[in-house]
Parts: C-alpha cells; structure tokens; sequence
C-alpha cells in the first residue's frame, strides 16, 4: 500500500502535469484565436475590396454610357457643321442668283411681294430640317424691333427712302424717340 506522501507527491507531479499541459493549450487556443482575428480583419478588407470593385465597375459601365451619347453628340454636331457650311454655301449662291435676276434687296416700297419678300421665299427654298426652322423662329417671325422703330419715327416708308438721309434731315428727334 502506498503511504500518504507517495500519494501527495504523486498528485503534485499530476498538478504539474496538468499546469503545463493547461498552459500549452492555452497557448495554442490564442494562437487560433489570434488566427481568427486576422482572417476576419482579411474577409472584412477583401469585402470592402469588393464593394469598391463592384461600385468602380458600375461607375465604369455609367462612364462608357456616358461617352457613347458624347461620341453621338460630337458626331452629330460635326455633322451639323459640314451641313451648315454647306448651307451658307448656297445662301451665297441664292444671293447671286437673285441679284441676278434683279431682286432688289432694299426694295421695300410698294405692294407685295417686295424685293425682300422674293428674298426670303428664294432663301427659304434652299433651306431644309433644323435650319429653316431656325430660319423661320430667328429671322422671319421675329420683329426687328430697332428698324420697326427706325421707319415709324422717321416717317420714312422703307429702308430706301432712310438710306443716304441725315439726322438732321430726318428730325433728330425722330431716330431718339420709341416706337409704337
């Protein structure tokens, strides 16, 4: 039979045992749980990697979006200009054809249609889509209202009749004054 402090020797060495192997597992559980929080530090980085990803890539498809309609603005408006400069062009043209068949511009007096009529309806010949409708808002349905007020203070009947005068001739007071 074992004496009482074989017994008590025995248990402590057991203790000590114990206390180590305590102490090992201790330590390999802070390393896991260490582990466990750098993984979770990783998983949270790459999720935010991801949200950044998927929001570049949706900014990315917006931006393209975005530059195809400039791409079809530009091309376009470049397509504009080339037809614009080919309606100046024939602007010019009219306008020679007109003074060669002896419309006069200037000529306002007398009944319909006047020489600026048969140049409008000449111009207005040539013209077609967003031009003539510019034509048509910006120059023939606008009042001039300075050459209105011009001939209504004047006295005078048209531009021809104004052109070559004085102020003194027409009335100083005539060209200062408002109109109707």
């Amino acid at each position: 039979m074992a004496t009482p402090y074989i017994l008590k020797i025995s248990v402590i060495a057991g203790t000590a045992e114990l206390e180590e192997e305590n102490y090992h597992l201790r330590s390999e559980l802070q390393t896991e749980v260490d582990i466990n929080r750098q993984n979770e530090r990783r998983i949270n980085q790459l999720e935010k990697i991801e949200r950044l990803e998927n929001a570049s890539k949706k900014a990315i498809v917006e931006l393209k979006s975005e530059i195809s309609t400039l791409k079809s603005q530009l091309y376009q408006a470049r397509k504009d200009v080339r037809d614009k400069g080919k309606y100046i062009s024939s602007l010019e043209e009219q306008l020679i054809i007109l003074a060669n068949q002896g419309v006069d511009l200037a000529d306002n007096a007398g009944g319909p249609p006047t020489g600026r009529d048969q140049a409008i309806g000449y111009l207005r010949g040539c013209m077609r889509g967003r031009t003539l409708e510019w034509f048509d808002d910006e120059i023939t349905t606008k009042q001039n209202w300075e050459l209105a007020n011009l001939l209504y203070n004047t006295g005078q009947a048209n531009l021809v009749a104004v052109n070559g005068r004085t102020a003194i001739q027409i009335g100083a007071n005539g060209i200062n004054e408002a109109g109707p």
